[in-house]
């Protein structure tokens, strides 16, 4: 950003997010709200993503976030792939990359987004012959976590 109060939003810029930039590509900017020292026990913040910057998926292992969008854009194009065919297509790619740990939290959204166990273990079986095996029987392990045997 050139200027501190460009694109500053309804609660500031805040300085640049330098803590959680794992969690993203591109630069983006966290602003206080609340301390998680508060007498209410939660951290709340302002993140300002500069126009380009992608968030990479990630779980909040303590709580959970509540998302107030006040600008911007919404990409998620609901009318154009639902959750549920995104969950799909979201499982197929991170078991073929064979990143696990995201896997099973997709796994379990796909559920919540409608997939059928059916469905899933259908789809780990076509993507076997295309990933391989040993990512196969990876997934396969996951999957009955999430959905049962």
């Amino acid at each position: 950003m050139t200027k501190e109060n460009d694109h500053a939003g309804l609660f500031g810029l805040g300085q640049a997010d330098t803590a959680y930039q794992q969690y993203f590509k591109g630069q983006s900017y966290l602003h206080s709200l609340v301390g998680a020292e508060s007498e209410i026990d939660v951290h709340v913040a302002n993140v300002t993503f500069e126009p380009g910057c992608h968030n990479n998926w990630h779980i909040h292992h303590h709580g959970f976030p509540i998302f107030l969008v006040t600008s911007g854009e919404d990409w998620s194009k609901e009318n154009e792939l639902s959750a549920r065919d995104r969950s799909l297509i979201t499982i197929a790619c991170l078991m073929t990359s064979g990143d696990f740990p995201q896997l099973k939290a997709h796994l379990k959204m796909g559920k919540d987004h409608g997939l059928t166990k059916e469905e899933v273990v259908a789809t780990i079986t076509h993507l076997a012959f295309y990933a391989g095996w040993y990512k196969m029987w990876s997934t396969m392990g996951l999957a009955k976590e999430v959905c049962g045997e």
